[in-house]
Parts: structure tokens; sequence; C-alpha cells
């Protein structure tokens, strides 16, 4: 493994990710991060890791820091529906429904093909109305 490319770390990482959800293995979360991390270092402007850094903290509940890296991926590349639907869900995960709701919007608005999103939405607005 070239310990100088950050794509190789990225998709790891990712490969880490994907046995959380398969196996069941939230130890991996870890090894994810750990390669995320590197990616980032090797590459401290990638909006794709920032992104995930997000969704992996929003997965381990860390909600503080999954914002701080949401947030710098959207100022990278503004227009990643992947992250504005991250951001939404964490903002209606803290019950911050209306900024939640937008986020999801403009998710949606840039890939309005994107049918998961559109649940996100309505599932969004019925809990606000709780």
């Amino acid at each position: 493994m070239n310990p100088y490319d950050a794509e190789i770390y990225y998709s790891r990482g990712i490969a880490y990710y994907g046995m959380v959800v398969t196996r069941n293995d939230s130890s991996s979360l870890d090894l994810a991060l750990e390669d995320f991390h590197q990616a980032l270092r090797l590459n401290p402007d990638s909006a794709k890791v920032y992104a995930t850094l997000g969704g992996t903290y929003l997965a381990k509940c860390d909600y503080e820091r999954a914002l701080v890296y949401f947030n710098r991926a959207l100022q990278l590349n503004p227009g990643d529906s992947f992250t504005y639907c991250g951001r939404g869900c964490l903002y209606i995960i803290k019950d911050e429904y209306e900024r939640g709701i937008k986020d999801l919007e403009t998710s949606l608005r840039i890939n309005p093909d994107d049918p998961e999103v559109r649940n996100y939405i309505e599932m969004a607005r019925k809990m606000q109305k709780m």
C-alpha cells in the first residue's frame, strides 16, 4: 500500500465502514476514522473525505464533530447533496427541525431523483408536529 495515496486510505476506510453495516461490527468505525483522518492529512482539501468523516461521526453519535466536518465539506463543495442530507439528518436528530428540513430540501433540489431524501423530509415534518 502506498502510504502517500489518500484515495487508498479513503477506500479502506469505506471498507471498514461497510463492515459496521454488514457485520454489525461497531469497532470498525474507529478503524474507518483512522483511515479517513489519514486521507485528510494527505489531501486536506477533499470535500469527500470531510463529508464522510461527518457521516462517520454522526454514526458514532458525536454530533458536534459531525457538524464541523459537514460544514467544512460544504465550504469546499456547496453543491453536494449527500452532505446536505447528512447535515439535515444531524439537525433532525438534534430536534432542530427547521434547519434539518431546509438542508434536506437543499439536498433534494440538487438531486431531485433521490427518494430517500423525500422520505426524510416527510418524516422530519411529522416529527416536527409531535
